[in-house]
Protein backbone atom coordinates (compact mmCIF):
# COMPACT_ATOMS: atom_id res chain seq x y z
CA UNK A 1 0.00 0.00 0.00
CA UNK A 2 2.72 2.43 -0.93
CA UNK A 3 1.63 5.71 -2.50
CA UNK A 4 0.74 6.68 -5.18
CA UNK A 5 -0.63 3.71 -7.15
CA UNK A 6 -1.23 1.46 -4.12
CA UNK A 7 -2.19 4.03 -1.46
CA UNK A 8 -4.51 2.79 1.30
CA UNK A 9 -8.08 3.84 0.42
CA UNK A 10 -10.76 4.18 3.08
CA UNK A 11 -14.30 3.26 1.91
CA UNK A 12 -17.37 5.12 3.18
CA UNK A 13 -19.61 4.37 5.00
CA UNK A 14 -18.26 0.91 6.01
CA UNK A 15 -14.74 2.14 6.92
CA UNK A 16 -12.73 -0.75 5.45
CA UNK A 17 -9.37 0.05 3.82
CA UNK A 18 -7.98 -1.41 0.56
CA UNK A 19 -5.22 -0.82 -1.95
CA UNK A 20 -6.09 1.97 -4.42
CA UNK A 21 -5.29 -0.17 -7.42
CA UNK A 22 -7.62 -2.96 -6.21
CA UNK A 23 -10.53 -0.56 -5.56
CA UNK A 24 -9.96 1.17 -8.94
CA UNK A 25 -10.10 -2.24 -10.63
CA UNK A 26 -13.38 -3.12 -8.85
CA UNK A 27 -14.91 0.20 -9.95
CA UNK A 28 -13.81 -0.40 -13.57
CA UNK A 29 -15.57 -3.80 -13.61
CA UNK A 30 -18.72 -2.24 -12.14
CA UNK A 31 -18.39 -3.35 -8.52
CA UNK A 32 -19.02 -0.55 -6.03
CA UNK A 33 -19.26 -2.81 -3.00
CA UNK A 34 -16.77 -3.42 -0.20
CA UNK A 35 -14.87 -6.70 -0.74
CA UNK A 36 -15.16 -7.50 3.00
CA UNK A 37 -18.71 -6.62 4.06
CA UNK A 38 -20.31 -6.35 0.60
CA UNK A 39 -22.00 -3.06 1.52
CA UNK A 40 -22.21 -0.41 -1.19
CA UNK A 41 -19.67 2.37 -0.75
CA UNK A 42 -20.62 5.93 -1.61
CA UNK A 43 -17.21 7.59 -1.44
CA UNK A 44 -13.53 6.92 -0.79
CA UNK A 45 -10.47 8.76 0.47
CA UNK A 46 -6.83 8.10 1.29
CA UNK A 47 -6.43 6.59 4.76
CA UNK A 48 -3.86 9.17 5.90
CA UNK A 49 -3.14 7.52 9.27
CA UNK A 50 -2.42 4.13 7.72
CA UNK A 51 -0.42 5.75 4.90
CA UNK A 52 1.79 7.60 7.43
CA UNK A 53 2.41 4.36 9.34
CA UNK A 54 3.31 2.53 6.12
CA UNK A 55 5.66 5.32 5.00
CA UNK A 56 7.39 5.51 8.39
CA UNK A 57 7.86 1.75 8.43
CA UNK A 58 9.29 1.64 4.91
CA UNK A 59 11.77 4.45 5.71
CA UNK A 60 12.93 2.86 8.94
CA UNK A 61 13.47 -0.46 7.21
CA UNK A 62 14.81 0.98 3.93
CA UNK A 63 12.20 -0.76 1.78
CA UNK A 64 10.08 0.48 -1.06
CA UNK A 65 10.70 2.60 -4.13
CA UNK A 66 13.12 5.52 -4.06
CA UNK A 67 10.46 8.04 -5.07
CA UNK A 68 8.73 8.04 -1.66
CA UNK A 69 8.18 11.45 -0.07
CA UNK A 70 10.89 12.49 2.36
CA UNK A 71 8.44 12.97 5.26
CA UNK A 72 5.15 11.29 6.10
CA UNK A 73 2.15 13.23 4.90
CA UNK A 74 0.62 15.16 7.79
CA UNK A 75 -2.59 16.44 6.42
CA UNK A 76 -4.51 16.67 9.67
CA UNK A 77 -7.18 18.96 8.26
CA UNK A 78 -7.92 16.48 5.47
CA UNK A 79 -7.96 13.63 7.97
CA UNK A 80 -10.30 15.61 10.25
CA UNK A 81 -12.61 16.26 7.29
CA UNK A 82 -12.63 12.56 6.50
CA UNK A 83 -13.51 11.68 10.08
CA UNK A 84 -16.23 14.33 10.15
CA UNK A 85 -17.64 13.01 6.88
CA UNK A 86 -17.62 9.47 8.23
CA UNK A 87 -19.24 10.62 11.49
CA UNK A 88 -21.93 12.47 9.53
CA UNK A 89 -22.63 9.43 7.37
CA UNK A 90 -22.76 7.13 10.39
CA UNK A 91 -24.94 9.61 12.30
CA UNK A 92 -27.35 9.73 9.38
CA UNK A 93 -27.39 5.94 9.22
CA UNK A 94 -28.03 5.85 12.98
CA UNK A 95 -30.91 8.34 12.61
CA UNK A 96 -32.40 6.26 9.81
CA UNK A 97 -32.01 3.09 11.88
CA UNK A 98 -33.66 4.77 14.90
CA UNK A 99 -36.56 5.94 12.72
CA UNK A 100 -36.97 2.44 11.26
CA UNK A 101 -36.82 0.96 14.77
CA UNK A 102 -39.53 3.35 15.97
CA UNK A 103 -41.71 2.40 12.99
CA UNK A 104 -41.14 -1.28 13.76
CA UNK A 105 -41.98 -0.69 17.43
CA UNK A 106 -45.23 1.03 16.36
CA UNK A 107 -46.06 -1.91 14.09
CA UNK A 108 -45.24 -4.34 16.91
CA UNK A 109 -47.51 -2.41 19.31
CA UNK A 110 -50.31 -2.36 16.72
CA UNK A 111 -49.95 -6.10 16.07
CA UNK A 112 -49.83 -6.81 19.83
CA UNK A 113 -53.00 -4.73 20.30
CA UNK A 114 -54.69 -6.67 17.50
CA UNK A 115 -53.48 -9.95 19.04
CA UNK A 116 -54.87 -8.94 22.46
CA UNK A 117 -58.25 -8.07 20.91
CA UNK A 118 -58.25 -11.40 19.07
CA UNK A 119 -57.37 -13.26 22.29
CA UNK A 120 -60.32 -11.58 23.99
CA UNK A 121 -62.58 -12.51 21.06
CA UNK A 122 -61.21 -16.05 21.19
CA UNK A 123 -62.13 -16.31 24.89
CA UNK A 124 -65.64 -15.02 24.18
CA UNK A 125 -66.07 -17.39 21.23
CA UNK A 126 -64.75 -20.29 23.32
CA UNK A 127 -67.19 -19.45 26.11
CA UNK A 128 -70.05 -19.28 23.57
CA UNK A 129 -68.94 -22.58 22.07
CA UNK A 130 -68.81 -24.24 25.49
CA UNK A 131 -72.27 -22.83 26.34
CA UNK A 132 -73.60 -24.07 23.00
CA UNK A 133 -72.09 -27.51 23.63
CA UNK A 134 -73.72 -27.63 27.08
CA UNK A 135 -77.03 -26.52 25.56
CA UNK A 136 -76.66 -29.17 22.84
CA UNK A 137 -76.03 -31.87 25.47
CA UNK A 138 -79.08 -30.66 27.41
CA UNK A 139 -81.25 -30.75 24.26
CA UNK A 140 -79.95 -34.24 23.45
CA UNK A 141 -80.76 -35.40 26.99
CA UNK A 142 -84.30 -33.97 26.74
CA UNK A 143 -84.69 -35.57 23.32
CA UNK A 144 -83.60 -38.97 24.74
CA UNK A 145 -86.15 -38.56 27.56
CA UNK A 146 -88.87 -37.50 25.11
CA UNK A 147 -88.09 -40.45 22.83
CA UNK A 148 -88.16 -42.82 25.82
CA UNK A 149 -91.51 -41.32 26.86
CA UNK A 150 -92.87 -41.64 23.30
CA UNK A 151 -91.75 -45.27 23.11
CA UNK A 152 -93.36 -45.96 26.50
CA UNK A 153 -96.61 -44.28 25.40
CA UNK A 154 -96.64 -46.28 22.13
CA UNK A 155 -96.28 -49.50 24.13
CA UNK A 156 -99.08 -48.38 26.45
CA UNK A 157 -101.27 -47.46 23.45
CA UNK A 158 -100.52 -50.83 21.89
CA UNK A 159 -101.61 -52.55 25.13
CA UNK A 160 -104.81 -50.46 25.18
CA UNK A 161 -105.51 -51.33 21.53
CA UNK A 162 -105.04 -55.03 22.27
CA UNK A 163 -107.35 -54.64 25.25
CA UNK A 164 -109.96 -52.87 23.05
CA UNK A 165 -109.63 -55.57 20.39
CA UNK A 166 -110.10 -58.28 23.02
CA UNK A 167 -113.12 -56.48 24.50
CA UNK A 168 -114.67 -56.04 21.04
CA UNK A 169 -114.00 -59.68 20.30
CA UNK A 170 -115.68 -60.67 23.55
CA UNK A 171 -118.46 -58.07 23.27
CA UNK A 172 -119.56 -59.18 19.78
CA UNK A 173 -120.94 -62.61 20.81
CA UNK A 174 -122.43 -61.17 24.00
CA UNK A 175 -124.25 -58.45 22.03
CA UNK A 176 -125.54 -61.09 19.61
CA UNK A 177 -126.78 -63.20 22.51
CA UNK A 178 -128.34 -60.12 24.06
CA UNK A 179 -130.04 -59.28 20.79
CA UNK A 180 -131.41 -62.81 20.63
CA UNK A 181 -132.88 -62.54 24.08
CA UNK A 182 -134.30 -59.16 23.31
CA UNK A 183 -135.95 -60.54 20.21
CA UNK A 184 -137.28 -63.55 22.13
CA UNK A 185 -138.62 -61.24 24.82
CA UNK A 186 -140.58 -59.23 22.25
CA UNK A 187 -142.01 -62.34 20.72
CA UNK A 188 -143.24 -63.51 24.13
CA UNK A 189 -144.95 -60.20 24.77
CA UNK A 190 -147.16 -60.51 21.82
Amino acid sequence: MLPKDHAPILLFPCGHTFCKQCIDHNIKVGKRTCPVCRSKFTSQAVNISLQNIILAYTRENNIGPDNLPAKPVKDYKNQLNLFEMRCNILSEEKSNAIEELQQLEQKIKYEEDVANILKSEEKKATAKLEAAQKELELVKEHLRKAQYSIDKLYKEAEKRQKSIDLIEETLGPIEREMHKFKTLGEINKK
